[in-house]
């Protein structure tokens, strides 16, 4: 029996409370069904589908009512036998002396505890800023765009943009103030909110560079 528990000594049970699903937003299986899991004590305590901290439970031994269970029933049955001998007669027979067995079950029953403490509120995990995918080669009708893109749009910094035909860029300050761009020219660190340019380094044929909003 203590060789038992020692081996139970280094399992940990628990519950996956994983409601918002894995990275991929799939739901966890194991902690829909309320699986219950047997962690070593020298592993990390956490759900072995999706990698969540668990809930750890208490598991009941079965085996202790057991023992108890089988000594009484020796008792009865060796008050009985020594009745029976007392009521034979027999004064040389010697008392009959039954050991008591302990059977250890290798497999306890699991049952979940009370709940003593609140549940842990479980906080949903911030989404995940989406990181926009470098395009090349992508039209703009007076040039040629290579960057960072975001649902088929140019969108974010550092693209770059080569001038394939003369375009007026509206500077919208107020003025109507617009920027001549012509062919051969790029326009560097680009920045696009959702396909509309914002702002950019012009570098003109003559290596002059400007720098503007828009």
């Amino acid at each position: 029996m203590a060789r038992n528990q020692g081996r139970n000594a280094n399992i940990v049970y628990g519950i996956c409370t994983n409601t918002s699903g894995k990275e991929d937003g799939t739901p966890c299986s194991k902690c829909q069904s309320k699986e219950k899991q047997a962690i070593r004590a020298s592993k990390d305590f956490v759900c072995e589908e999706c990698g969540e901290p668990l809930k750890k439970i208490e598991v009941k031994d079965g085996n202790k009512k057991l023992p108890i269970i089988i000594a009484a029933a020796v008792v009865v049955i060796g008050g009985g036998l020594g009745a029976f001998l007392g009521l034979s007669g027999g004064k040389d027979e010697k008392p009959v002396v039954v050991d008591t067995v302990t059977i250890d079950n290798p497999q306890p029953e699991v049952t979940e505890p009370e709940v003593t403490e609140p549940e842990p509120v479980v906080k949903p995990e911030p989404e995940k800023a989406q990181t926009p995918k470098p395009a090349s080669g992508f039209s703009l009708g007076w040039g040629s765009y290579s960057g960072p893109m975001q649902g088929g749009k140019p969108h974010g910094v550092g693209g770059t943009i080569k001038v394939k035909q003369s375009y007026s860029i509206d500077l919208k300050d107020g003025r109507g103030t617009m920027l001549e761009v012509n062919p051969g020219e790029t326009i560097e660190n680009t920045k696009f909110e959702n396909g509309r340019l914002r702002a950019g380094e012009l570098h003109r044929a003559d290596n002059s560079r400007k720098w503007f909003n828009c």
